[in-house]
C-alpha cells in the first residue's frame, strides 16, 4: 500500500499544484459569479436653500450585487455613493425617495433597491450667546478664578420647528480633578428649553467648537462653601429630577468672614418642583443667614432637569429616601431627595400597600466628602423586582458647624 502511495510522487504532487492553481484562477478571474452586498454612502445633492432636514436621512443604503470574486474585491474597494437628488422638492413635506445608483458595469445589481424618506422643513437661522455648564467640582482647596470662550456667539441653522426650539447653545466642562490652568476647544450642544439635546444631525452649529480657557488657583486665605439647592415638593407624576446644576456652586469666604460666621454651605430660596413636567433654569436668592459683604454673589443660578418615566400609568411611585446609619456630628445632603420606583407588579398594589414602599441610602462610616450612592428598595407586598430612576443618588457629607 506504502509503495502504491509513494510511487510516482512527484508526478502526483505536480498534478494536485496544477489542479490547485487552476481552480484558484477560477474562482479569482473566470465567469464562477458569487453574490454579495454592497454598502452605498448617501450623497445628497441640490438641496434648496430654503429648506432644511427635519430629521437627518440615512447615511448609507446596502444594495445587492452580483459577480466574479475579482470584480466584487475591486467594486468594494472604491468610493462609490448613491445619490440622493433633491431638485424637485421646494416645499416642506416628507417625500419617498428612489437614489440614483453608481454605473458599475462590471456587476449586476438585483433585487429590491432601498427607497430613502426624508423630511423636509423651512430653513430658520438665529444667533445665540454661548453659555457655559459646569460638570462636577474642582477639589477641595482649588477655585476657579476666571473663564472665558471664544467666539461669545454661535450661529443655529436648521429646520424652522427645531431653531425655535433652541434654548441654549451649550459649551459644557468637566471640573473634576483640574488642578491646574485649562485651555481647550470645546463642542457645543443645543438644548431645548427643556433640556433636551436638539438632533445635532440636522442642526448646523457655526462654529462647532469654541475655544475656553480658565485659571484655576489654589484657595489662600479664603475657604470655599458649597451652595445647597433647598428643593420642596413633588414633579407630576410619572417624572423625576435627573440633574440639578448650580452656577456658581461654590461661595469663597475670606478667612475673617468665616471665623465670623462658619458655614458648611450656603442654602438657596425654595425651588418648588410640585407638579411641573418640564426642566427649567431660574435665578435664586441665596440665604446666608446674615448680610453679605459686597461682592459676594447674592443668587446663583439653577438649571433643573426632569426626566421622564417610561413606566405605564400606574407602574411607577414616587418615594422619599431615608438616610440610613447617620452620624450626629455630620450634616448630610441629598440630590435629588426623591426618586421614582417602576415596576409592572405596582398595579396589584392596594392603596395601602404602596405607602410600604421605602428607599434606603446607607451613609454609615462616611466621612466628609461627596459621594454617588445607589439607592436600595424595600419593596411593598409581593412585589419582586423594580427599577429606580436616577440610578444613583448624591450625597454630601458636610462637617456639623
Amino acid at each position: 500500500m506504502a509503495k502504491l502511495v509513494t510511487s510516482n510522487w512527484q508526478l502526483k504532487l505536480a498534478a494536485l499544484v496544477l489542479a490547485v492553481a487552476l481552480s484558484w484562477y477560477t474562482y479569482q478571474f473566470g465567469d464562477y459569479e458569487l453574490e454579495s452586498s454592497l454598502v452605498l454612502k448617501i450623497d445628497v445633492r441640490n438641496l434648496s436653500e430654503d429648506l432644511a432636514f427635519l430629521k437627518p436621512p440615512p447615511s448609507s443604503i446596502t444594495v445587492n450585487i452580483a459577480g466574479n470574486l475579482q470584480e466584487l474585491n475591486t467594486v468594494k474597494g472604491m468610493p462609490l455613493s448613491a445619490i440622493l437628488d433633491l431638485k424637485a422638492f421646494d416645499s416642506p413635506g416628507s417625500y419617498t425617495i428612489s437614489p440614483e445608483l453608481p454605473d458599475i458595469p462590471e456587476l449586476t445589481i438585483y433585487g429590491t433597491v432601498p427607497n430613502v424618506r426624508v423630511w423636509l422643513a423651512n430653513k430658520k437661522s438665529t444667533s445665540m450667546l454661548i453659555e457655559i455648564w459646569h460638570r462636577d467640582e474642582l477639589p477641595e482647596g482649588y477655585m476657579l478664578s476666571s473663564e472665558e470662550i471664544s467666539p461669545e456667539r454661535a450661529e443655529i441653522e436648521g429646520a424652522e420647528d427645531l431653531v425655535k426650539r433652541a434654548e441654549h447653545v451649550v459649551a459644557e466642562v468637566k471640573l473634576s480633578e483640574r488642578t491646574s490652568n485649562m485651555s481647550r476647544a470645546l463642542p457645543l450642544t443645543v438644548y431645548s428649553a427643556e433640556n433636551e439635546v436638539l438632533s445635532t444631525g440636522v442642526l448646523k452649529i457655526t462654529p462647532p467648537l469654541v475655544q475656553y480657557r480658565c485659571e484655576i488657583n489654589p484657595v489662600a486665605n479664603v475657604k470655599a462653601v458649597r451652595v445647597n439647592a433647598v428643593i420642596s415638593g413633588e414633579p407630576q407624576t410619572g417624572y423625576y429630577l435627573k440633574e440639578l446644576r448650580l452656577t456658581p456652586s461654590q461661595i469663597l469666604f475670606e478667612d475673617r468672614l468665616y471665623e465670623e460666621h462658619p458655614k458648611n454651605y450656603v442654602d438657596t430660596e425654595v425651588i418648588k418642583l410640585e407638579g411641573r413636567s418640564s426642566s427649567f433654569t431660574q435665578n435664586v436668592k441665596l440665604n446666608y443667614g446674615f448680610k453679605p459683604p459686597a461682592g459676594m454673589p447674592t443668587e446663583v443660578s439653577v438649571n433643573v432637569v426632569l426626566a421622564k418615566s417610561e413606566a405605564a400609568e400606574g407602574s411607577s411611585l414616587n418615594a422619599t429616601l431615608a438616610l440610613v446609619g447617620r452620624d450626629e456630628i455630620y450634616d448630610y445632603i441629598v440630590r435629588p431627595p426623591s426618586v421614582i420606583v417602576q415596576s409592572s407588579e405596582f398595579q396589584q398594589l392596594t392603596d395601602e400597600q404602596r405607602t410600604e414602599l421605602e428607599v434606603r441610602v446607607s451613609v454609615h462610616g462616611l466621612p466628609p466628602g461627596v459621594y454617588r450612592i445607589i439607592p436600595e428598595i424595600l419593596l411593598p407586598g409581593d412585589v419582586k423586582r423594580a427599577a429606580v430612576r436616577p440610578e444613583y443618588v448624591e450625597v454630601t457629607v458636610l462637617q456639623r458647624e
